[in-house]
């Protein structure tokens, strides 16, 4: 028997599997990042307008609050931080939704 709200919790569910891409493709990205030349390296200049429109906002968005220079990982930190916290969350209620009463 299908529950309507699993039916309902769908979206939930593809937001939650977009937000697993987004963090799998920035993992690779960054794991990519250390190699200079050959495949990795194509691969890694490909993924860059896939993975870095995230942190070079949280990026402007710090800059904007503070007067000093920040580390450039703290953005990556703050995006996976969040990414996998809203991860989290989104699976939660979508997991509590679906539990038949």
């Amino acid at each position: 028997m299908i529950y309507t709200t699993n039916i309902l919790m769908l979206p939930v569910l593809l937001a939650a599997s977009a937000v697993d891409l987004y963090l799998g493709l920035a993992f690779l990205r960054l794991g990519l990042g250390a190699f200079s030349s050959g495949r990795p390296a194509r691969l890694c200049r490909h993924l860059v307008p896939l993975t870095d429109w995230a942190p070079a906002t949280v990026q402007q968005w710090m800059a904007s609050r503070r007067t000093s220079q920040l580390p450039s990982w703290i953005p990556w930190l703050v995006v996976i931080a969040v990414g996998l916290l809203l991860r989290h969350v989104l699976l939660a209620v979508a997991l509590g939704a679906a539990r038949p009463t």
